[in-house]
């Protein structure tokens, strides 16, 4: 696959001859990270490997979700880091343009684990509905509760979930945009990748991290910074970043983050 961002070459091989800085140091520590879990789980895929750890039952993971929950100087000194790494990713968009923002607010780190929408009501009587069934189908209906029997008014399946083909589909099925944004809705809520909010809409049953209040299950929150870390690793190392002061001092915290992480695999 073509590599987009040839026009950072230049600045990264000023950065190259340039004095160690937290960029590479935190090359130097996902270096044993990237055999552990390559050995751990007999494979050289990254994204396959990444989407294990997130998931099974290991020392690392088993780490993170401990220090989230705990009270201790490391687990104190470890949500430090966090909190700066958030405030940080928040002052410092990444990327610098575009929508794929990489942002505790906003994250894909986990599959969509809604695969059927609640019926949604509209004018009392319509009634739409989405569902992803277990053969990986995805169904969607609109029905008048009207009339007995009720009358489907749109009935649509597919082989998978793909949001232009939907598209397409009510556009030339629905004639009316209310319908059509309704039911489009309801789509939407099964996104597979939809991004999730990591942080908590009160203080009440949160994880306090700095002064920010995330959601209160250190178990997702566990996969979101994993996933977090990866992103950043893959723009760090797929020369997609642009090498600005500000930018690269978000791998300070990410630095840390990992090198107290390592730990667990020795």
């Amino acid at each position: 696959m073509a590599n987009n961002f040839v026009g950072h070459v230049d600045k990264w091989l000023l950065l190259s001859e340039s004095e160690t800085d937290f960029a590479i140091l935190f090359v130097r520590a996902w270096i044993p990270f990237n055999a552990w879990y390559c050995n751990n789980y007999q494979n050289t895929n990254d994204r396959h490997c990444i989407d294990l750890i997130k998931t099974d039952q290991n020392q690392f993971r088993a780490k993170l979700v401990a220090l989230l929950g705990g009270n201790y100087p490391e687990a104190l000194l470890f949500k430090g880091h966090l909190a700066n790494l958030h405030n940080l990713l928040e002052q410092n968009p990444i990327p610098e343009i575009g929508d794929n923002r990489i942002t505790f607010k906003s994250l894909w780190f986990r599959n969509n684990p809604v695969t059927v929408t609640n019926p949604l009501v509209r004018r009392r009587s319509l009634e739409y509905k989405v569902e992803k069934l277990s053969s990986g189908q995805v169904v969607a209906i609109i029905v008048n509760t009207r009339t007995n029997p009720p009358l489907t008014l749109y009935n649509y399946t597919h082989t998978r979930y793909d949001i232009a083909h939907f598209e397409t589909d009510i556009i030339a099925n629905i004639p009316t945009l209310e319908k059509r944004e309704a039911i489009f809705d309801c789509f939407k809520a099964l996104n597979p990748k939809k991004k999730e909010n990591l942080l908590a809409a009160q203080k009440k049953n949160s994880i306090e991290i700095g002064n920010t209040y995330f959601i209160n299950d250190a178990g997702l929150l566990s996969q979101a910074i994993i996933e977090l870390l990866y992103s950043l690793r893959c723009k760090l190392f797929h020369g997609e970043l642009q090498p600005s002061l500000n930018n690269l001092t978000i791998y300070e915290p990410c630095y840390y983050i990992l090198r107290i992480l390592l730990k667990s695999l020795k």
